[in-house]
């Protein structure tokens, strides 16, 4: 039985949601002149911050970074948290991933030269804007740096659409995935729906 608390908590969620992505359809009608704005904020220093900004959600450094930070840290939840990552970054790697082969939306041709590698694959949603704001709402679940954690989270969305891989309306999807996730991963360990505990107890008894 759901009590009127989680009630009440799930009906602001789901209408910040909605907030959200009525904000991410209005933002195709503003996708190019968006990033006509940031590009001519162009700057050689910025360049460098915003490529070291986007790379706090990749996969390839940012990500096991963050884990590792995670695991060496001595917190009570330490485990929901590791759990939560683990479940909530394959969820957003499919889920991404399905939408950007199944929408196939192209680049803006303005991409950045810093970043030309990521020329052909495709833009909606943005994945590191998903996996940053999934992570960092996670991370400010279990502690008390809500600001910090948001303001890295646009930090690297911003990155996005200043190095000219992504729309507006590419990050703002990808941030509303992102925050979807993250509610439904820390809603499934805390009330443990996958029973996870008790695979693992189970195991532990086996041994």
């Amino acid at each position: 039985m759901i009590s009127q608390e989680a009630r009440d908590y799930w009906k602001q969620k789901v209408l910040i949601f909605l907030i959200i992505l009525l904000f991410g359809i209005v933002s195709f009608w503003f996708d190019e002149s968006v990033l006509s704005f940031v590009n001519s904020m162009r700057s050689p220093l910025l360049d460098v911050v915003m490529l070291y900004a986007s790379e706090i959600a990749g996969i390839t450094l940012g990500i096991p970074l963050i884990i590792l930070i995670v695991l060496v840290l001595r917190h009570e939840h330490k485990r929901k948290l590791l759990k939560a990552f683990l479940l909530g970054l394959f969820l957003d790697l499919v889920v991404v991933g399905l939408l950007k082969i199944t929408i196939k939306r192209s680049r803006p041709k303005s991409y950045d030269f810093l970043m030309k590698t990521e020329a052909f694959s495709y833009s909606f949603p943005s994945s590191h804007s998903s996996r940053a704001f999934f992570m960092f709402s996670i991370l400010s679940k279990y502690f008390n740096y809500k600001v910090f954690f948001y303001s890295a989270a646009f930090l690297v969305a911003f990155s996005r659409i200043y190095l000219q891989v992504h729309y507006l309306s590419d990050v703002i999807f990808g941030a509303l995935i992102g925050l979807i996730l993250s509610e439904l991963m820390y809603w499934v360990v805390e009330k443990d729906l996958l029973c996870l505990e008790k695979i693992i107890n189970l195991k532990s008894f086996l041994k």
